[in-house]
């Protein structure tokens, strides 16, 4: 059944509300479903205003948005190229290696420089210290006698404390070169 109104006027099912039932519609749909997105906002904005009174979850916050810089040290040959393929025994081998310091501080690196046999601790080493400034490197020169009782003999640099390690094979002369070992 039809309801019967003032003629151009609309049937009650197709009017608007009054404009006095507007206000729950904020928290209510159009069919009478509640809308959660608005509690949701004000409670991510609240847990996330909680969150930030402690130490521990600012600390979170910023290692999760904010980009975090990389410490790191790097050791390499200068001129690996040249670095020596065989040596006598009673021969110096001389080569250089460069540390660099982006430990983001000035570090005093330890570094030791020796004869390898095997996978074990450098013997025949040569123990030093220098100091890096923050962002900067350094060249650091040496001369070693090789004494490995193994062909061939491994040279091997590395820094104490960091798992930083270099190493290059010097092998005796072959018996094609004409001298005697």
């Amino acid at each position: 059944m039809v309801e019967a109104g003032e003629e151009g006027e609309r049937p009650r099912h197709l009017r608007p509300p009054p404009e006095a039932s507007r206000l729950p519609r904020a928290l209510f749909g159009s069919r009478g479903h509640r809308r959660w997105w608005p509690v949701l906002t004000f409670l991510l904005v609240v847990a996330i205003g909680i969150s930030l009174l402690f130490p521990g979850a600012r600390h979170q916050w910023a290692v999760s948005i904010l980009r975090q810089p990389t410490r790191y040290t790097v050791l390499y040959f200068d001129h690996p190229a040249s670095l020596p393929h065989e040596a006598r025994v009673s021969q110096t081998v001389r080569f250089s290696f460069t540390i660099v310091n982006d430990e983001g501080h000035p570090v005093d690196y330890r570094y030791v420089v020796g004869n390898v046999v095997g996978t074990g601790d450098p013997t025949e080493r040569e123990v030093s210290t220098t100091r890096i400034s923050a962002r900067g490197a350094r060249s650091i020169s040496v001369s070693l006698r090789p004494a490995c009782a193994a062909s061939p003999c491994r040279i091997q640099v590395s820094l104490a404390g960091y798992p930083e390690t270099i190493a290059f094979l010097v092998a005796p002369p072959t018996a094609t070169d004409g001298s005697n070992a």
